[in-house]
């Protein structure tokens, strides 16, 4: 099983079903696409500036939607509730998600009906669906995609 490491809070709404796209420079192997992969929370610790700059991007529909949220209100509800909580985890996985036929940024565009250059940075969308909540077995991550080890890979594939 392949897997991805995400920073949170993105991990955790990936995990949640709320942001159905990834966006990453490059697009993913193609031997992930149409596969199960792990997503997996960076040690990353999250930092204030980025949750505000997220509840931002949250409370407008347009950018939300340029952001790969698919469940706006919910993942703002999440966001918004992360000062109060205990923070999400670090350093594990978190869910497994489906990995769909990426979209380029002209594409994300068209389905968007904005203009290309409106997704500043965007070169690929991945979408990841089907998104399954995993125990948080902390492992190490990595950049790009890596192999999960087998036996974290059997206990997170279930």
């Amino acid at each position: 099983m392949k897997a991805l490491t995400v920073w949170q809070p993105w991990s955790s709404l990936i995990a949640h079903g709320w942001k159905g796209y990834e966006f990453r420079p490059k697009p993913p192997p193609r031997g992930v696409i149409g596969h199960r992969v792990a997503i997996h929370a960076s040690k990353r610790p999250m930092k204030m500036a980025e949750i505000r700059d997220l509840q931002k991007v949250l409370h407008n529909a347009q950018d939300a939607r340029q952001h790969g949220f698919d469940s706006r209100l919910e993942a703002l509800r999440f966001v918004n509730e992360l000062a109060w909580k205990e923070p999400p985890p670090l350093g594990a996985f978190v869910c497994t998600a489906v990995v769909g036929e990426p979209l380029t940024r002209a594409e994300m565009a068209a389905m968007l009906d904005i203009p290309a250059d409106d997704l500043d940075g965007l070169n690929y969308a991945i979408p990841l669906r089907q998104a399954r909540p995993c125990p948080h077995i902390p492992a190490r991550g990595y950049q790009g995609w890596w192999n999960v080890p087998g036996d974290i890979a059997e206990r997170i594939a279930q």
